[in-house]
Order: structure tokens, then sequence, then C-alpha cells
């Protein structure tokens, strides 16, 4: 397989969703056409800094992506607090396409916004969605509305920041397998990455296990280089044993 040039394959990482299967030069298209060149700008910034899964996708497949979090999101709220018969029929953002909705602009900037912050969008979107029920708003946020509330977004942030602290979000992408490394800088970017989440923990030879020998994440000499042969060892033993339970793996 050869992942320096194959395309994600999105549905296989994240599910179908609208959008999923429009071809790239279509998603050029239709950027070029309605999103203002001050947002476009931001793109070549955001690229370094956006959740790995999302840094080989076309922006505006990314902010598909983006959309289709948002709508399950909204689901969630009206399964959650009002009817859980009707989340199923709620869209949240009415039409299928959200480029169709006035609102799009906002989609676009709530997208730049995340990845921003490194996050991804199902998460950002489930946590300031609940910021507005915990606080008894009587129906979720529009689009336009998440961005203008400060505290729901400082908030939200700061859950992303406990939630790398308490688990490990590992990568969907294939292109992150330690097996599929060729030295790409977003390879590198996300070992150093994961190096510094598995060193957050408390005990860190699970994560080290795990990071190694169950999810293939993590290059042996990249671990070394970090925690040590000792360590390696250690984490190569319970493998062995199979005691790997006490890893928390994010699945948010």
């Amino acid at each position: 397989m050869n992942l320096k040039i194959q395309a994600p394959d999105v549905v296989a990482m994240f599910g179908e969703f609208f959008g999923s299967d429009i071809s790239l030069d279509d998603l050029e298209g239709r950027t070029l056409a309605a999103i203002p060149k001050k947002l476009l700008t931001e793109e070549s910034r955001l690229q370094t800094v956006k959740w790995f899964d999302y840094r080989r996708l076309h922006p505006m497949q990314a902010a598909y992506l983006c959309a289709h979090a948002y709508r399950e999101a909204y689901r969630n709220v009206i399964r959650q607090c009002y009817d859980e018969r009707k989340a199923p029929y709620v869209k949240g953002i009415r039409e299928d396409d959200f480029m169709d909705n006035r609102e799009h602009k906002a989609l676009w900037r709530l997208r730049q916004y995340i990845d921003g912050h490194g996050m991804p969008y199902d998460f950002f979107l489930r946590h300031a969605m609940q910021w507005w029920v915990d606080r008894g708003f009587d129906r979720p946020p529009r689009l336009g509305h998440i961005m203008t509330n400060s505290e729901a977004l400082l908030d939200t942030l700061n859950a992303w920041h406990n939630e790398c602290d308490s688990s490990i979000r590992y990568c969907k992408d294939a292109i992150y397998c330690a097996s599929n490394f060729y030295g790409h800088p977003d390879q590198l970017a996300y070992e150093i990455w994961l190096l510094d989440m598995i060193g957050r923990r408390g005990v860190p030879k699970f994560a080290l296990c795990s990071s190694l020998y169950v999810y293939d994440a993590l290059r042996i000499e990249a671990a070394i280089g970090r925690f040590g042969d000792d360590a390696v060892s250690e984490a190569q033993r319970i493998a062995e044993e199979g005691t790997i339970a006490p890893v928390r793996v994010s699945q948010n």
C-alpha cells in the first residue's frame, strides 16, 4: 500500500456522511466558488495544527465531516433532553448539503476554530452542546451561536485538555500506523504528540504497551529514545501477559 499518494479512505475512518463521496475536483470547485479568500488563507496555517486524522482531507471535505458531527451532536441533545422519537428526524442543519444553508460560512469558521485548537469535531461539538444543555438553554445552539459564546468555547477547550490527561485518542488514518511510517512531517508530529500523551500517564507502561503492540501507533525506536530500553521491555512483557486493561482509550 503506497500511503504517500493514496487518498485516505474517509468512509472507513468516519463512516458515511454527506460529502464523503465527492471528488477532489468537485470539492475544490465548491470551495473556490463559495468560500471567501480571507477564510481560505487560514488553511495553510491550520494544516499543521488540526487533529491528525483531518490533515489529509480537503478543507471542504473536512467541513462536510464537521457538519455531520454537528448534526449528530444536535440529535443527541434532542434525544437526551426532549424527545427520543424525534431525534433521528432532526437535522440541525436543514439542508443535507450545508453549503446550501445560509450559515455555511459560520460552519466553515467553526470548523477552522476547532482545527486551530487541534480538536476532533465530534469531541468539540458534543461538549459544546452539553455546555448549553447544562446551563438550561431551551434548545441546542445554532452554528453561529457556538462561536459567539466565549465561556462555552473555553469550557470545551478545557474539556479537551482534561481528556488528553486521562485517555489517549489514537488516529484512524492508516498513515499514522508505525508499520506505514516513512518520515512525513505529520507522522513525526503525531509521534511526538503520542509520546507526550504517554508521558502524561502516572504509570506510562500500559499506554506504551497499547501504543506499541495493540494499535501499532508508535515506532519502537521512538519509544526507546523517549522512555528507555527498560520501559519498552516492560511494555512488551505486559503485552505478552495480556494485562493491558488499565489503559483508557478515548472513543469520543
